[in-house]
């Protein structure tokens, strides 16, 4: 009974339709010492979600900071 239902559910509330995005983005590292650097990453995407209900689009950016560390044979001196 269990797993008729949640075939149904799952049949009901899991999209079916599919749409399209586009995004661009990038990002750069800084250095801060040899092995220590902070990175910055910005995206952005516009995405239509369904073309029922919710076919209106969206916009979305995203901005990441954060540090790297790099150690090891492969770090130039």
């Amino acid at each position: 009974m269990g797993g008729l239902l949640q075939a149904g559910v799952l049949q009901t509330t899991a999209p079916s339709d599919t749409t399209y995005f586009y995004g661009v983005g990038g990002g750069a590292d800084f250095n801060a010492s040899k092995h220590v650097h902070l990175r910055a990453d910005v995206e952005f995407v516009h995405v239509f979600l369904f073309s029922g209900l919710l076919a209106d689009s969206r916009n979305s950016v995203r901005l990441s900071v954060g540090p790297t560390f790099n150690f090891g044979k492969n770090v130039t001196r």
